[in-house]
């Protein structure tokens, strides 16, 4: 059970940060891109070892279902950004 819950919530942070990684780079934050470019090559480089050991299919809609929840996050978070609501990034910085 431990296992199906790092596998959902890990893939879950790496969608989140790819689809905020996405909005920031549309958005033209630069330092927004850069923090999640690092989160998310960091994530994943734990990733591999954790997908490598999973055995069964339930591991593996674990680890698919946080994309999906990770990806809707991403969207929710983002939805409404404006440049005045820059999450402490200033666009074009």
């Amino acid at each position: 059970m431990t296992r199906l819950v790092i596998l959902f919530v890990a893939e879950a942070v790496v969608f989140l940060m790819a689809t905020l990684n996405i909005r920031a780079c549309a958005k033209g934050r630069i330092q927004m891109t850069l923090g999640t470019d690092a989160a998310i090559a960091g994530l994943n480089f734990l990733l591999i070892q954790r997908i490598a050991e999973a055995g069964t299919s339930l591991e593996c809609m674990a680890y698919t279902a946080g994309a999906v929840a990770g990806s809707a996050a991403g969207m929710f978070l983002t939805k409404h950004w404006t440049e005045e609501t820059t999450y402490g990034c200033k666009p074009g910085i």
